[in-house]
């Protein structure tokens, strides 16, 4: 009805002025009125979207503003903690990459309708969870309000078009359910919302007006003084806060204060009850006769009076001050010839009592504190509201007197109304409104067994954040926050969700644990049945059911229609596929493989949104999430039921997959796959009829087995259908009891508050929440920003005190269509509306923000009666700029784009930006500065524009977004230059009020003056501009004064004008005169507040030195200490050098080469300053290593010729597999890391050279009519080589040169004679000579020759070659026999290197066993850990062979370094230091040690082994006092002055031979490294190079380098000698 009804529904317009007919026309016309604001931008776009029109023409506002998705799908449901949705698919083609993150499209809570041409339903669901990610992807859950069977006979088959709502549904939704919801007799304060009486009554809590509030909290953060007034002794308190001179000063303000007074409106009546009902007709009689104050005819005030007013015996301090109605200070004001004293004033609050009373009253004042000792202090700031004005007490001046006066009617009013101009401080009036309200939380908190909190409730989420966090200034306890997701640290620690996850564990009984988790685990249970159910339904289109999943389907039908067969064999399976004649081939292997993963490209996506771990913390599982969203407006999803529920264990998709007999493959090009897809696609199925006349199933046609398949598929499905449903409704159940005890345990944690905040929106989605609450009182902020039915909503009957804070002067509430703001009201707030019906509103009077020049613009326009505080006129001005507020007019139209309906202004916003960027040159920061627009294009080109400039901190944002925020300069673009008749900020006055009240020093504004002159709101535009004018404040450029000459000025009319001053005012030179002495010359600039930063350019001429040298820097540039260079002696050396005059000749650098030698016998190369005894010899090494190759290091690096570098040349030598190494030079070459070459004729080898080639298992392709193999391919071949020629003609009609069964060669004996004998073999000149082609190379090759060649005795290990060309024969079916036993002699050869699985994982067991053995912790920990980690990655033996080699080196050193320990400290210092430097060669070498390496290794682990054995022998010498000390230190010295040097093999057996001479000598037992250890070390560091040969007989054998001949070598199988 709502798509389809009429145009103009039947509403009634908000009534504005005067009560409504009864609280039912007042409900019944704000529900139709907000829900009309929703349906109908919907309602509109779907019309114009569905209408024909031309294709010329332009598409409507309406269709601009929609969003439309194509070619949707619903896929499947899915089951979250909130219910279950749908998976839903649409087209992304049309938006762009990249779109999702920057549009609010498919919000969660958003409505969408989803139309289908061929579908007489239309269907309306919500989105439930969106994220970009899957946005982009094109999918969304969706939550329909319609059941399951129902939707399952329609969405499933139809394709729709989906549209998007314009307006948020969320914001809608919940008002909307919370009007329906509401009790008509029961309206929150009726008697003023509905029926608009203006007497207001005090709270219900308040029912006794006797009470006293105490005030304290109003003195919190105000000046020093005054808090140390607070803080004194009761004396001096009081004194201070009697003000001095009172009866003097008194009378000069009673006048106003009277005036104040008399104005007040009718109101403080006092309610008894303590709901809102409606007050009877008596009732109203009794409150108007006793309790409200009545204006009479004649002016005269008539003295208000009630039993609850009469006052206290014992009044407190703040009862001396003057009472609100006063007869004595009225008689005072009606007679100004009394004199100055106040003996004619009487202080009491009773008419009745005497004169002299009230002068008792005067005296008891005037008397010192010390007189009323008997006031506690708690009690010394408790007032009566009732009796006395807040505005008489003087301790509470640091408040203007309008706060206090809204102060004390917010408190004493049930229904209360403030209204605050912009910066009059209506946030801080709240704030201190909520202090007093806790601080005097007794009164109103007067049930012990049901506590409840304030609840603070705003427009926005920033607003209420910003609130929030005030409270936490003087509450740092008890405040949590309800809704989204919180940006704010401080209030996102407020929130439910962290709070939950903090207490809630220690508040909950084990009862409600024990339920939630029966809860938990009966949703997970129902998921799992509607996962499994689901994923059959899935893939029903695309797979036949087995047989016995449609068993019950047969037997129905044979029970039912007599059908005498069915397909069923219960000793055979897959019979549905044998009946349905479905190829064998297409039939699963087993029944694993029944499941194909490729079926649907969309399936691992669409477990994106129900993933979740299974395991929780007890902390998670009880805890609640937010969910975040950029929008102020909404309320984003608050999910009070955790984590969503968890997947089955099983997958679903095998569980599905096994209800299948086959399922097809999507991505196939079968074509008979295709067929069977083709058929389960039909819709086609088999009467009734037709079944019962069915004889013998197998014998039906194919057609007609799939029509009566595809009946029992229909069935079935319809089964599944119901049973999911059935699901449905219990898991909704289910879910919906979890959300309730959810409820109850959010409710716990919110009765132990003191304050709860949450947006209007929020109010309305949880007002089951808050009708448990209860709370008394409510505080709401931005009110008239809040559509009347969201303040309703918020409201709940225990309500005693509303406090709305707002101002309708400035945002209205925010509809979707306008018209219903211009024609039915709706824009009219509650706060608005009681305000036009007289409802007492008080408003603020002083600003504390704006500068006067911007303020007193408000006031010409729309606040008469606004003050400025004296705190406003201490601003400075604005630097840089003539004026502190300035209009700039133009005439540059706003950009045209007629596709959507933004609006922007080139002109504007580069104007803005240069304006910006002339702020900051003037020292201004970016913080200080915010630019406004009322349109989001226009910001967004803002925004680009600032960017590209280097200004992207720059706060650039639509009006709408800075309601509630200010800044100390504001730069305002109304955009708006056209004709068009389209309500925008320069028609509304309300945003134009929000607009000029955001800056608090400058403001500044560009526009079309002339046409808003000529638009509708003329009036308001006249008004603005004649103010600007009379001021000078407006113009067609923008003055920019010159700081230093005021006399010159630029007029900026345009962008461009700001680039021609970047950084100067006007064309005079500065003149300024610096610090320095010297005048300015740079052009005129700002410099009176940056002076500093400009440099004088002038020379320096300070003398620096005893020399007279001048300093020849700028003079801005410190002085250096003197730079003339001299010539000085060195004193340690006398080399004369010449350096700078300051630098003294204790440190005075040499550079003159260095003339000493180092210990290596080279010259050092340093200055002759350094120290040379340290430093490494940077010498080229001059020996050649033993691959032949010049060594590439130097001195240092090759530890003075001892161990040399490795060979970084290129090893270049040909491997087993015919590749070149390309490793650096080495003995032993790594295995070739190149893509295999081997081939066969059934492809090749997939695998790196260096890996063993995976043998071919297909037929040997090798036959012709005389032979053919029968063997594998990878085997050698079991026939002989065909000799036959080819029967075959060339092309040129001649006979075939080549062999029977071989690829014919393309020459002609005939007719390529000379290039086909050309002699290589000797033998092509033969008539009879056959040939054959090198298919890798293309040679063509006399056979005789060639087979010699292929058959020639033993030879090294490699591939053959082209004889020709040398280009490696991978495959040749003639000699296919020789090259495979190459092939398997190289894997033979390649498993010898790298070893089997079982020897490596022996090795790797064996080395790992040996590294755990190894206790080489403490200085080899970091190698160990290496080598262990490396030996878990090896895949060769060769590589376990280097580890363990390393680490047998590693282990002998540990043990040298322990032997060291024994030696002296200076011994051990220089053997640590060689074992140092050999451990830096060690972690600087390659893998693998070539020959020489290692045994130079070998060498010089030796050579200091030796040495560390004679330092021992020395240092136990001379520690055990021998008298042999001296001796044993003479017969060393040769010994060890010998081993300084390099150890060779040569040298070393005579090294030997005078150690075992010493040991005889001086027998030390103990001291000696055993010579078994050493030849430990020398055996770990043996490795062979070796060569491999391959025999005639195919037998491997390999000839070691050790100095025999290759020629010499036997194979030990054959024993054949080796020729060549």
């Amino acid at each position: 009805e709502d798509m389809v009804g009429p145009v103009n529904p039947t509403v009634l317009p908000n009534k504005i002025t005067g009560p409504y007919e009864s609280n039912f026309v007042y409900l019944d016309t704000h529900f139709r009125l907000l829900r009309e604001d929703f349906v109908k931008p919907l309602r509109e776009g779907i019309t114009a979207c569905l209408a024909p029109r031309s294709h010329f023409a332009e598409a409507s506002d309406q269709t601009r503003e929609l969003r439309i998705y194509r070619k949707v799908r619903i896929l499947h449901p899915v089951c979250q903690w909130e219910g279950v949705m749908y998976k839903v698919q649409f087209d992304v083609d049309k938006f762009q990459r990249g779109a999702w993150r920057d549009f609010q499209s498919l919000r969660k809570g958003s409505l969408v309708c989803l139309l289908a041409t061929d579908c007489e339903e239309i269907f309306f669901a919500s989105v439930a969870k969106s994220r970009p990610k899957t946005l982009a992807q094109g999918l969304v859950l969706l939550q329909f309000p319609t059941s399951h069977l129902q939707l399952s006979k329609y969405v499933y088959q139809h394709q729709f078009m989906m549209v998007e709502s314009p307006a948020f549904f969320v914001a809608y939704r919940h008002v909307l359910q919370g009007l329906q919801e509401m009790d008509v007799k029961r309206v929150p304060f009726q008697r003023y919302i509905v029926k608009c009486k203006s007497s207001i009554h005090p709270p219900a809590y308040l029912q006794q007006r006797d009470v006293s509030l105490d005030l304290r909290p109003l003195l919190r953060n105000i000046k020093e003084a005054v808090e140390a007034e607070v803080e004194g002794d009761v004396q001096e308190h009081i004194s201070s806060l009697v003000e001095p001179g009172l009866e003097q000063t008194l009378l000069e303000e009673q006048g106003h204060l009277m005036e104040e007074l008399l104005l007040d409106p009718m109101e403080d009546g006092v309610s008894s009850a303590g709901t809102a009902e409606e007050v009877n007709l008596s009732e109203e009689r009794m409150w108007t006769e006793e309790s409200i104050r009545l204006v009479e005819g004649d002016g005269n005030v008539v003295e208000e009076h009630h039993p609850a007013a009469e006052r206290n015996s014992n009044p407190g301090p703040g009862e001396v001050f003057i009472p609100i109605r006063d007869h004595q200070l009225q008689a005072a004001e009606e007679s100004p010839g009394l004199g100055p004293g106040l003996e004619a004033v009487g202080f009491s609050s009773r008419a009745s009592e005497p004169a002299d009373k009230g002068l008792d009253a005067v005296q008891e004042r005037g008397r010192p504190v010390g007189q009323s000792d008997h006031l506690a202090e708690e009690e010394m700031y408790k007032v009566n509201p009732f009796k006395q004005d807040f505005r008489s007490l003087r301790w509470l001046n640091h408040f203007d007197r309008s706060q206090l006066k809204a102060l004390q009617k917010a408190l004493k009013r049930e229904f209360a109304l403030i209204q605050g101009p912009p910066g009059t401080g209506k946030s801080f009036l709240g704030l201190k409104l909520v202090e007093i309200l806790l601080h005097n939380r007794s009164l109103w908190q007067n049930d012990a067994s049901h506590h409840c909190p304030i609840l603070i409730v705003c427009k926005t989420k920033h607003a209420l954040e910003q609130f929030l966090e005030g409270i936490l200034e003087f509450k740092a306890t008890g405040v949590v926050r309800i809704g989204g997701y919180s940006k704010n640290k401080k209030v996102k620690m407020l929130s439910l969700e962290a709070i939950r996850k903090a207490t809630l564990q220690k508040i909950l009984t084990p009862a409600q644990r024990r339920r939630f988790k029966e809860l938990k685990e009966k949703i997970e249970s129902i998921k799992e049945d509607i996962i499994y159910c689901s994923k059959v339904l899935e893939l029903l289109p695309v797979g036949i059911l087995h047989e016995k999943e449609l068993e019950p389907e047969m037997k129905m039908d044979m029970t039912e229609l007599g059908l005498t067969s069915v397909p069923l064999d219960n000793m055979k399976e897959m019979v549905i596929l044998k009946w349905l004649k479905v190829p064998v081939r297409l039939w699963p292997q087993d029944r694993s493989e029944t499941w194909t993963a490729q079926w649907m490209p969309e399936t691992e996506s669409s477990r994106y949104f129900a993933n979740c771990q299974s395991d929780k913390s007890p902390s998670t599982e009880f805890s609640c999430r937010y969910r975040a969203c950029e929008d102020d407006e909404e309320e984003i999803e608050f999910d009070l039921h955790g984590s969503d529920p968890c997947d089955p264990l099983c997958s679903a998709e095998q569980w599905a997959a096994e209800k299948f007999a086959c399922i097809t493959n999507t991505n196939m090009s079968d074509k008979d796959a295709l067929g069977i897809q083709k058929y389960l696609a039909n819709q086609s199925i088999m009467k009734k009829e037709e079944v019962q006349k069915i004889q013998d199933v197998w014998e039906l046609n194919l057609g007609d087995r799939w029509r009566l398949y595809r009946k029992w598929k229909v069935t079935y499905e319809e089964k599944l259908h119901s049973t999911i449903n059935e699901s449905f409704c219990l898991y909704e159940k289910t879910a919906q009891d979890l959300s309730d005890l959810i409820l109850e345990e959010n409710l716990m944690i919110l009765e132990r508050a003191d304050v709860v905040g949450m947006t209007t929106t929020g109010a309305a989605k949880y007002r089951a929440l808050l009708q448990k609450l209860n709370p008394r009182i409510v505080i709401m902020e931005e009110a008239a920003q809040v559509l009347e039915a969201h303040v309703l909503t918020t409201l709940t009957p225990s309500c005693q005190h509303l406090i709305m804070i707002g101002d309708f002067n400035q945002l209205k509430p925010k509809l979707s269509d306008y018209t219903l703001g211009s024609e039915y009201r709706l824009d009219v707030s509650l706060f608005e509306r009681m305000v036009k019906n007289k409802i007492p509103c008080e408003q603020l009077s002083h600003q504390h923000r704006m500068r006067p020049e911007i303020s007193q613009l408000m006031v010409s326009i729309f606040y008469s009666n606004l003050k400025d505080h004296r705190s406003v006129s201490l601003y400075e001005d604005i630097r840089g700029l003539s004026k502190n507020i300035f209009f700039v007019d133009h005439q540059v139209e706003e950009d045209h784009v007629t596709e959507t309906p933004c609006h922007s202004n080139d002109h504007e916003a580069q104007f803005l930006v240069g304006l910006c960027q002339h702020l900051l040159r003037q020292g201004y920061t970016t913080e200080q500065i915010t630019i406004l627009t009322p349109y989001v294009a226009q910001m967004w080109k803002i925004r680009l524009m600032a960017q590209e400039r280097g200004m992207a901190k720059i706060s650039i944002k639509a009006i709408d977004d800075f309601q509630g925020e200010v800044n100390d300069i504001v730069l305002l673009s109304l955009v708006r230059s056209n004709w068009e008749e389209r309500i925008d900020l320069s028609r509304d006055r309300n945003h134009l009020c929000v607009a000029f009240s955001r800056a608090k020093m400058g403001f500044y504004c560009l526009g079309n003056f002339q046409k808003l002159l000529q638009g509708p709101e003329t009036k308001t535009w006249k008004q603005i501009l004649q103010v600007l004018e009379e001021r000078g404040l407006v113009g067609k450029g923008l003055p920019l004064p010159c700081p230093n000459h005021p006399e010159s000025q630029l007029l900026i009319e345009s962008p461009e004008d700001f680039q021609r001053f970047p950084e100067w005012t006007c064309d005079r030179s500065c003149g300024h005169h610096l610090e320095c002495g010297h005048v300015c010359k740079h052009r005129c600039h700002a410099h009176h507040q940056r002076q500093g930063v400009y440099r004088c350019k002038e020379p320096c001429g300070r003398t620096l030195c005893r020399d007279g040298h001048g300093c020849p820097k700028r003079c801005w540039e410190e002085c250096s200490p003197c730079q003339e260079m001299v010539e000085k002696i060195v004193p340690e050396c006398g080399h004369l050098q010449w350096v700078a005059c300051s630098v003294p000749l204790e440190a005075m650098p040499c550079d003159h080469p260095c003339e000493r030698l180092l210990d290596c016998g080279h010259t050092c190369r340093r200055p002759c300053s350094e120290n040379c005894v340290d430093s490494p010899c940077a010498a080229k090494c001059t020996e050649v290593l033993q691959c032949g190759h010049p060594c590439m290091g130097t001195c240092m690096e090759c530890l003075e010729g001892r161990l040399h570098r490795g060979c970084n040349r290129k090893c270049g030598r040909v491997l087993l597999c015919g590749h070149q190494c390309k490793d650096p030079c080495a003995d032993s070459c790594p295995p070739c890391r190149l893509a295999c070459d081997y081939k066969c004729g059934h492809g090749q080898c997939q695998k790196r050279c260096g890996e063993i080639c995976s043998p071919c298992l297909k037929p040997c392709p090798w036959r012709c009519k005389h032979h053919q193999c029968s063997r594998a391919c990878s085997e050698e071949c079991d026939r002989p080589r065909c000799d036959q020629p080819c029967d075959l003609a060339l092309p040129c009609g001649h006979p075939c040169v080549g062999l029977c069964g071989e690829v014919c060669p393309v020459l002609c004996r005939t007719c390529h004679a000379p290039k086909l004998i050309t002699a290589f073999f000797g033998s092509e000149g033969s008539p009879d000579a056959r040939f054959v082609v090198m298919e890798d190379c293309g040679h063509i090759l006399e056979v005789g020759g060639m087979d010699r060649l292929m058959d020639e005795g033993p030879r090294p290990l490699r591939l053959e070659s082209c004889p020709k060309c040398g280009t490696l024969i991978q495959w040749h079916s003639r000699y296919n026999t020789a090259i495979k036993r190459r092939w398997h002699g190289i894997n033979h050869v390649k498993r010898v290197i790298l070893g089997s699985s079982e020897e490596i994982e022996e090795k790797k067991q064996q080395l790992t066993e040996g590294i755990i053995a190894a206790s080489i912790n403490l200085h080899y920990g970091e190698q160990r850990y290496n080598i262990r980690k490396k030996v878990k990655t090896s895949q060769s033996l060769q590589e376990l062979a280097t580890l363990e080699r390393a680490l047998g080196i590693y282990r002998f050193l540990d043990m040298v370094r322990k032997q060291t320990k024994a030696c002296t400290s200076e011994r051990r210092v220089s053997l640590e230091l060689m074992l140092t430097k050999l451990d830096w060669w060690l972690g600087t070498k390659r893998v693998t040690f070539t020959h020489q390496q290692l045994g130079e290794c070998r060498n010089e682990i030796a050579r200091i082994s030796y040495l560390t054995d004679l330092m021992r022998l020395l240092s136990h010498c001379e520690a055990s006092k021998l008298t042999l000390a001296d001796e044993v230190a003479k017969t060393l010295d040769p010994l060890l002055e010998n081993l300084r040097g390099k150890l060779t093999e040569e040298s070393e057996p005579e090294i030997k031979g005078d150690l075992e001479k010493i040991g005889q000598l001086f027998p030390c037992g103990g001291l000696w490294i055993s010579e078994d250890e050493r030849l430990s070390v020398a055996k770990d560091m043996e490795m062979a190079k070796r060569d491999w040969y391959q025999c005639p007989a195919g037998h491997l054998y390999a000839v070691e380098e050790c100095g025999v001949s290759a020629d010499q070598a036997d194979c030990l199988e054959c024993a054949l000698i080796t020729e060549g």
